[in-house]
């Protein structure tokens, strides 16, 4: 079943985010602070997408683009350890989006997970941007 988080949520969505912070290199390029983190997941509760199913989550905000005003739902994250259940939790996510008021979907990738941008070309999503990380 695919449900809003509420704050109960947060341990697990913490888990998998660092799971998929872990895979992704994100953790060894920018680290993980679960204060950081938590204070993040709580924004996301109240009023934006916090998303959960039986071994997957997803997050992002809804917010107004600075170029363009263009309202945007901007994913955060989004692990899957089912499948199927990634996909319908995808689904759920860009609906709960639509109905928040956005007009468009970024989902972000990494080098490291290439299927991921096969997954968004298959539903639609075109490149947009990349991005680079250096330590100052």
């Amino acid at each position: 079943m695919i449900r809003r988080c509420s704050e109960a949520d947060i341990p697990f969505v913490m888990e998998l985010g660092k799971r998929f912070a872990d895979d992704a290199g994100v953790t060894e390029q920018i680290g993980w602070n679960d204060a950081s983190v938590e204070n993040l997941l709580r924004v996301m509760i109240d009023g934006h997408v916090l998303l959960r199913g039986e071994r997957s989550i997803i997050g992002g905000l809804v917010f107004p683009h600075p170029f363009s005003g263009l309202k945007v739902f901007q994913e955060m994250f989004w692990r899957s350890e089912s499948g199927g259940e990634g996909v319908r939790l995808l689904d759920a996510a860009e609906k709960l989006a639509k109905e928040m008021g956005a007009e468009r979907s970024l989902m972000l990738t990494v080098a490291t997970m290439p299927g991921a941008e096969r997954i968004y070309e298959r539903r639609g999503y075109v490149p947009a941007e990349r991005t680079f990380i250096k330590e100052l």
